[in-house]
């Protein structure tokens, strides 16, 4: 049974500013509006910081994704800052997020542009305006988590943005990587990270979005080039959601075999692309897997200046867009230039679903966590 969070509601601007920062530390829970009546949220506390690519708390975070709880409770999540080439370990202990330090958390990502150990052929004849040999930034955006043990042990995936940077239109080359990380829930142990190229093959030929691969974003809402939010799997799939291109007001997310990906013996040959009914300028900004066989989209603003208010919505992968429901509308991030930028399912029961949001802009990430209505799933 799902542990259901308290609503006390708190108009924060009424309080003053040591006391919010308190409420933070102490993990304060605060109701916050949505379309599904008023769902309750909790400022999770942190324990250590959040790095990020200078000294300090990240100011850059981009996902989260967290495996099922140990005996003890308390679920080892990864995070990343997209502005590095690690990700980071962290603990979900209760309503507290511990960090620790970067020397004893930080999961390398990236090693070097000629490491033979990559799996794949890196792309190259890209049409991105601007070609550097850069392998210093991930642009991490997409970290999931798939359970293969009855255990909880399993493989966390992180996945760099595949795409021309938005703002510089640079091609560099650590941003079409795709790594995974070997769980052992039993000794709460990360294995040695497997890196590939290979999730470019997929995206090069797949309907749709190929002939974008590897072209300059449209940061005027355009439908020009390709980028990667988000990822979640899908039973023996990598489910691929990308915040562009959004073409007349559909967004797109790519089913991908994950055996062939971390092989090379296989061609990787991607699904035909499900097509998201959303609005004009509305792109994925996450995904995440459901206990229930469903996946959360965090959707938000596909250019970064586009008036369209984040969502919170689910879908069923075996049925694609026509189960596609909306959770709650996300009431605007309290920082100014702030946006959502990742989500973490926990639990489910009861008609509710309890989830962990991450934003990119404030310090750490703000992580809040999030208890939702859910429609129930089709049978």
């Amino acid at each position: 049974m799902m542990n259901v969070l308290s609503c006390r509601a708190v108009r924060s601007s009424a309080l003053p500013s040591f006391l919010l920062l308190a409420m933070a530390w102490a993990g304060a829970t605060y109701a916050q509006p949505g379309a599904s009546g008023t769902p309750s949220s909790t400022l999770l506390a942190i324990d250590g910081v959040i790095e990020g690519e200078k000294s300090g708390p990240a100011e850059n975070v981009s996902g989260i994704s967290c495996a099922r709880p140990r005996p003890s409770g308390q679920r080892t999540c990864i995070m990343v800052d997209d502005e590095v080439g690690f990700a980071q370990r962290v603990t979900l202990d209760g309503n507290v997020l511990r960090a620790g330090s970067r020397a004893s958390n930080s999961v390398p990502i990236l090693t070097r542009l000629d490491d033979p150990e990559i799996r794949g052929r890196r792309p190259t004849g890209l049409g991105c305006p601007v070609h550097t040999g850069k392998f210093t930034q991930l642009d991490g955006e997409g970290i999931a988590f798939q359970e293969t043990g009855a255990d909880g042990s399993g493989f966390f995936y992180v996945s760099g943005s595949h795409g021309c940077s938005r703002n510089s239109g640079e091609e560099r080359p650590s941003q079409f990587i795709l790594a995974r990380i070997p769980y052992d829930a039993a000794t709460d142990r990360f294995g040695a990270v497997v890196r590939t190229w290979r999730l470019s093959e997929a995206l090069h030929t797949a309907a749709i979005l190929g002939p974008r691969f590897g072209h300059p974003l449209d940061n005027t809402g355009g439908d020009g080039g390709l980028d990667i939010e988000g990822i979640a799997v899908d039973r023996d799939r990598l489910l691929v959601g990308f915040r562009a291109p959004n073409i007349d007001g559909r967004a797109f997310i790519l089913p991908v075999p994950l055996g062939p990906l971390f092989a090379t013996e296989w061609a990787v040959v991607p699904e035909q692309p499900i097509e998201l009914p959303l609005e004009r300028q509305e792109g994925i900004r996450d995904l995440a897997s459901m206990a229930d066989g469903r996946v959360l989209v965090l959707t938000g603003p596909a250019p970064d200046k586009a008036d369209v208010q984040p969502r919170l919505m689910a879908f069923d992968p075996r049925i694609g867009a026509a189960s596609l429901v909306e959770i709650a509308k996300l009431p605007a991030p309290e920082s100014n230039g702030a946006k959502y930028e990742g989500v973490t399912f926990l639990e489910q029961g009861g008609g509710a679903v309890s989830v962990v949001i991450v934003q990119d802009g404030p310090s750490n990430g703000r992580p809040t966590r999030y208890q939702f209505s859910i429609p129930h799933r089709s049978p």
